[in-house]
């Protein structure tokens, strides 16, 4: 029996994303890779450049619901087969080059802060929220995805709105006292 890779393990668990949640990949591996979104998008051949649209295309295409030509298109406006040769050459590059696994799996780690820790929309309390700030783990930064962002803000993917976010257990304790009200006042 062969042993799953690293990146393989590190991304089980992880739901499908809408193809929105493609800038975001861009945005996370541009910051842990030190270079602009804009250049990894480039036409560029440099080696750091075209491994961090590697990277970006295959965590797109492990995490983001679309076809592989709306990855390569949203990234550089590539075709779906240099998608499948940049999964290919990166689960490749990581089984011999620490580093670029070690970048893999931070950015993979962002991501799981980014899509998880028990926030819900405060305003329909679904768990299908992409949050547009966040703190960098690695780094302590605050990261925002769009230019007005704060920390607390996020895209609700069920009622489709920009809300807060709040721990579950407080969207359900609203929901109680709300749920306790009403029942009180009609009997």
């Amino acid at each position: 029996m062969t042993e799953r890779h690293p990146i393989d393990k590190a991304l089980l668990g992880f739901e499908q994303q809408p193809s929105t949640f493609i800038p975001i990949i861009l945005n996370i591996v541009s910051n842990e890779s030190g270079l602009p979104v804009e250049i990894i998008k480039s036409k560029t051949r440099k080696r750091e450049v075209v491994q961090a649209r590697q990277i970006a295309m295959l965590l797109s295409s492990r995490i983001v619901k679309t076809s592989l030509a709306n990855i390569g298109f949203e990234i550089g406006r590539k075709d779906h087969a240099t998608v499948l040769h940049a999964r290919k050459t990166i689960l490749n590059i990581t089984e011999t080059d620490k580093p670029v696994l070690q970048l893999v799996l931070r950015c993979i780690n962002i991501l799981a802060m980014y899509m998880g820790s028990g926030l819900v929309c405060s305003i329909c309390g679904g768990a299908d929220v992409i949050r547009l700030a966040f703190i960098n783990p690695n780094t302590d930064r605050f990261v925002r995805y769009k230019e007005k962002a704060e920390i607390t803000d996020c895209i609700c993917n069920t009622c489709h709105a920009y809300v807060p976010l709040v721990q579950q257990s407080k969207y359900r304790n609203k929901y109680e006292v709300n749920h306790f009200e009403t029942v009180s006042n009609t009997v």
